[in-house]
């Protein structure tokens, strides 16, 4: 059974990288990616309200 924060589709993939190389900027998004609960978490933590809702939409 697919998980809802790991499984992220391919189309939701390239908005994901985006947000990675904002907020895990000490990384290439590649490299964040293969932690996407930590991305996840970074922009629920730090993000701005706009970033926010592009993730849970």
């Amino acid at each position: 059974m697919p998980h809802p924060v790991t499984d992220v589709a391919a189309n939701e993939d390239e908005t994901l990288k985006a947000l990675a190389s904002k907020y895990i900027w000490w990384q290439d998004a590649e490299a964040a990616l293969r932690r996407p609960q930590r991305v996840i978490a970074q922009i629920m933590n730090i993000g701005d309200h706009g970033d926010v809702l592009t993730l849970i939409s």
